[in-house]
């Protein structure tokens, strides 16, 4: 068995954003399957009756601030299992989540590379480079179409059910054989800020007056520093690069950036902004979209600001995230609808440029004239 507090496993993934027009689900459906069964199988082997084998960010609390759950599931972890695909590869999230994992078993003078239990998810050259470590032994369908596609054909599929428990089996051998314990995961250096220009998304914020973007944290008792720090760490989860903006300078920023912005509902006592931000909406391109931040202890400002900007014109259908939990839920289907408009729309935007110089009409010759 595991000491107390530990855990057996901790999942790595790369979310995939939902396709334009989808909504977002928290969950994804094939990896949450995954982590069920592996959860089962690894806890019918496991000695001591754990309550508890594994977590994946999927079952974290949806307000929680998840950079620092994440550490403190790698910091229970006694194994690793990336779901390995080439988005995984890519991904810098799942790349940061390693790093925080090897160094702390590093720290405690084990092996990392006994302690990570890669797994194929999606077949192809990106994802191999993390070594199928002897999981495809007499399961050529697990090599060929990868976990994933096995999950997906059904829990009954007997290459599915061979894998999960080999990699369960692996996973607890490890953990009890020496295990490490729960520990503090070290700091590891993460991506550093970037500027508008660079980034693939912005987060533009509208704060009330008196309040900078910094400061700007309406739900109390979150865990987060502040509002626009949290959008920027939902974004990173999606692998998305963002840059936090203000107003009024976030209206010519976006112009050539997709942007999603959150408004304090705390504008609706301010006749001056709450004009000036009327005039902002409905000049709004299709990849600008709102988000009305309100405390759900003061429900009545956010209906007054909805009433007063449809007033002005500005609208009333401006959706509304009064506490953490529903901030989580919004923001991924946001960032990721409006970095689709604006792929979408950009073509439109640009003119075509004149050609230098036009070619003359082919001529065919007639039937008298030489060839």
């Amino acid at each position: 068995m595991v000491p107390p507090g530990s855990l057996y496993f901790y999942l790595s993934y790369a979310k995939v954003p939902p396709a334009f027009g989808r909504p977002f689900e928290r969950r994804d459906g094939l990896v949450h399957t995954f982590f069920t069964d592996l959860s089962a199988s690894v806890g019918r082997l496991a000695r001591g009756g754990s309550p508890q084998v594994g977590l994946y960010d999927g079952v974290l609390d949806p307000g929680a601030d998840e950079r620092a759950a994440v550490r403190r599931g790698l910091g229970r972890a006694e194994v690793l299992v990336p779901l390995c695909s080439a988005r995984y590869a890519r991904s810098d999230w799942t790349a940061w989540e390693r790093r925080c994992f090897a160094k702390r078993v590093e720290l405690a003078h084990a092996d990392p590379a006994d302690r990570i239990k890669p797994v194929l998810w999606l077949p192809g050259e990106d994802a191999e480079q993390f070594g199928l470590r002897g999981l495809d032994d007499d399961v050529p369908r697990y090599k060929e179409l990868g976990l994933g596609v096995l999950c997906h054909a059904g829990r009954l599929d007997h290459a599915y059910r061979t894998i999960v428990d080999r990699v369960a089996d692996r996973i607890v051998r490890t953990a009890e054989r020496a295990p490490i314990g729960p520990s503090e995961v070290p700091e590891v250096a993460a991506d550093s800020p970037v500027g508008p220009a660079g980034a693939a998304v912005l987060i533009a914020v509208h704060p009330a007056a008196g309040t900078t973007a910094e400061q700007w944290a309406p739900y109390s008792g979150a865990p987060h520093d502040s509002i626009a720090e949290h959008a920027r760490g939902v974004a990173r989860r999606l692998d998305l690069t963002a840059a936090v903006v203000t107003m009024p300078g976030a209206v010519r920023l976006w112009q050539r950036r997709p942007a999603v912005l959150l408004i304090d509902a705390g504008l609706a006592a301010d006749p001056d902004r709450r004009e000036q931000l009327a005039g902002v909406l409905r000049a709004l391109p299709r990849w600008v979209l709102p988000l009305v931040i309100a405390d759900r202890d003061r429900p009545a400002e956010a209906r007054q600001l909805r009433a007063r900007l449809d007033a002005l014109g500005a609208g009333s259908a401006l959706p509304v995230a009064d506490h953490a939990g529903a901030l989580a839920e919004f923001l991924p289907g946001l960032l990721t609808q409006a970095r689709s408009r604006y792929l979408h729309d950009m073509p439109r935007r640009y003119p075509k440029k004149p050609r230098l110089a036009t070619a003359e009409p082919r001529r065919r010759p007639t039937r008298d004239e030489p060839r």
